[in-house]
């Protein structure tokens, strides 16, 4: 089935010249001359989104416009100006595929038209809203939506053209040609009554497609040329292409290829300077489609190649599985199975994401909700007959009961089944989350092992340093601070937090100890904010050693002449977070090395990931950061601390 843009979008394309959309010269445009002429603000106004919807596509352009039409709004302070503008933008964002934003702005022209008591403005925005919704593919939505634009304006004495259009569209979608065939000749009705030529066009064109989907090729034939007469009248290039895509599709279908590339090469060359990418790829993929017909396996799959992957991009099924079916067909003219079969698996996840058990639930919703429509019409119909009035509303009654109960059975399943899901949806989300954490856990656990060899090493290598030197005595008191540092580093490693306390203990100790080994060629200094209780704050073990390690052997000087490093570890709180802040105080040539990139040490690497990972079930980021100011070099970090009261 041909798929329909929306009848009222389609009046507004109506107004766009695709030619203008490639290269904007303004300068001879009449809505700009008209523009530049007059001195009537609403003229202007009014001209600015009459632009902005001729040039739709150009959205540097569109901007523009409208930027213009509400400065000029300014001066007026007319709340029906100001909906005017706003409405102009929901249309291009609608045109424009920018559903969400489309919506928000006839929401919002709905509540100024009800605050103004504009009928007119009511209908129109709802009127749009239910093109939006049928987008999105909500047409229970769409349809009530529709239902109540027809109520309005029939209490304003008219009928609405696109509200019995739009319902036949969608019944159309939902594959009820019968409702379709009702709503279109409805509005076909009122377009000769009103002599609305534009209106007429699409609505006979509507007809067309759903007569040649119930393969009634010749009444599809009949309406699209009275889409194709009447747009050759007012020089509409946008449906006279259409409506020879569509005799092209006519003829397909009757077999007559001939005539149908006749056709269909006649609205190639309209398309040729079209903006319409759609229009243009269905040209080119019924192209493609005449050619396998005739033979012509390679250029079918020529002219089918670019609109299968367009139709893939946008999502547009009905096309897709028109245009895959052609090439599997060319595939096998051309003895290539293995192609026709991969593409026909294809073809079928088409098939059945268009034809699946949603979408049939979908029209099973919308048929049982709206069936009201068409009991009001027989309703209006019965009230003329002044003796059948009782039985009328007797079988309504017991309809309408029978309904409610029905709807109301569907609408607890509905709801139980719905709960189910969420239940089930929750009891998944909290099993990821305990395998993530679990794994995270592992992960802790193996770093820290590195770090513990690591820490373990150096802490060995400055006893043997003190015994190379025959100081016997320091030894001695060195291997019982080596111990205590050994011993707290495995009592540390074996928790996945420990308190403040214990971690600055531990790297005192270590401090001591590295003061010693390098005969104090550097000082060191720990600060703790006030505001810090030590005892009541749990960190990961570890993370600040790989820092020091790195202050100290990089950052000290190389003889007695140099001036002494001094390494400063300070500890504040910013809410949640304790800052960690490593800082070198040196002059010597070996500053740059603290923590230089092309030496970057595996502590300092670990130290990067055990963050990450610690931080990461807190939704925290936080990395290594360093600051090079004049004489001194910090590196710091922010980590989540576990507070206990």
């Amino acid at each position: 089935m041909s798929l329909r843009l929306p009848f009222l979008v389609v009046l507004l394309c109506l107004s766009v010249d695709i030619k203008a959309q490639r290269s904007l010269d303004l300068s001879n445009d009449s809505l700009r001359i008209l523009i530049a002429d007059t001195s009537n603000v609403r003229w202007q106004i009014m001209g600015y989104c009459l632009l902005s919807t001729k040039y739709f596509q150009n959205q540097d352009s569109t901007s523009l416009f409208i930027k213009e039409a509400k400065k000029l709004a300014e001066k007026l302070n007319n709340p029906q100006v100001d909906a005017k503008i706003l409405g102009t933008e929901g249309v291009i964002d609608l045109m424009t595929g920018r559903y969400d934003s489309a919506m928000a702005c006839f929401e919002k022209t709905l509540q100024l038209g009800k605050d103004l008591h504009d009928s007119d403005m009511i209908s129109t925005s709802l009127t749009n809203l239910g093109v939006i919704y049928q987008e999105k593919g909500d047409f229970a939505k769409a349809i009530e939506i529709q239902i109540q634009v027809l109520d309005i304006e029939k209490a304003l004495g008219y009928e609405s053209i696109s509200a019995y259009t739009n319902i036949g569209g969608i019944y159309s979608q939902l594959l009820n040609s019968e409702q379709a065939f009702y709503y279109y000749h409805k509005a076909f009705g009122l377009c000769h009554k009103y002599d609305d030529r534009t209106g007429s066009i699409q609505t006979a064109m509507s007809l067309a497609a759903e007569h040649q989907f119930v393969g009634a090729l010749d009444s599809a034939e009949h309406y699209n040329k009275i889409a194709f007469d009447r747009a050759l009248e007012i020089d509409d290039d946008f449906n006279i292409c259409k409506a020879q895509v569509n005799f092209g599709k006519i003829e397909l279908s009757r077999g007559n290829y001939e005539q149908s590339m006749a056709w269909l090469r006649q609205a190639q060359l309209k398309t040729a300077n079209s903006a319409d990418d759609k229009l243009t790829m269905e040209t080119f993929s019924n192209i493609g489609i005449v050619h396998g017909q005739l033979g012509n396996h390679d250029s079918a799959l020529y002219y089918l190649k670019e609109p299968n992957d367009y139709f893939k991009k946008e999502n547009f099924l009905e096309l897709r599985m028109i245009v895959l079916e052609g090439i599997v067909n060319a595939h096998r003219g051309k003895n290539n199975l293995k192609k026709a079969i991969l593409f026909n698996d294809t073809l079928n996840i088409v098939r059945d994401s268009l034809f699946s058990k949603n979408k049939y639930l979908i029209f099973q919703n919308a048929e049982s909700k709206f069936q009201n429509e068409k009991l009001r019409a027989e309703k209006a119909e019965g009230e003329k007959k002044v003796l059948q009035v009782k039985q009328e509303n007797d079988r309504q009654k017991v309809f309408l009961l029978i309904l409610g109960i029905s709807i109301a059975v569907v609408t607890i399943f509905g709801l139980v089944f719905l709960l189910l899901a969420y239940r089930r949806k929750l009891q998944l989300q909290k099993q990821k989350i305990e395998t993530e954490r679990e794994l995270t856990k592992l992960e802790q656990n193996a770093l820290k092992a590195q770090i513990n060899t690591h820490f373990i090493f150096n802490a060995l290598d400055l006893v043997r340093s003190y015994l190379n030197l025959n100081q016997i005595e320091e030894a001695k008191n060195h291997i019982g601070e080596v111990a205590k540092l050994i011993r707290l580093i495995l009592e540390n490693a074996s928790e996945p937090t420990i308190s403040l306390e214990d971690e600055i203990n531990c790297l005192r100790t270590y401090l001591k100890i590295c003061h010693r080994l390098f005969n104090r060629s550097f000082d060191y200094d720990v600060h703790i904010a006030n505001e810090i209780d030590s005892s009541k704050i749990s960190i990961p073990p570890l993370l600040l050693q790989p820092l020091l390690e790195n202050a100290i052997i990089h950052g000290r000087g190389n003889s007695e002449e140099e001036e002494k490093n001094k390494i400063t570890l300070e500890f504040n709180m910013k809410d949640e977070l304790l800052q960690c802040k490593v800082s070198n105080d040196t002059q010597n040539e070996q500053e740059s090395r603290f923590h230089e990139l092309k030496r970057k040490s595996m502590g300092m690497e670990i130290t990067q990931t055990r963050l990450e990972n610690y931080n990461a079930q807190f939704d925290i980021q936080s990395n290594l950061s360093k600051e090079n100011e004049e004489g001194r070099i910090t590196v710091s970090f922010q980590v989540y601390a576990e507070q206990s009261y």
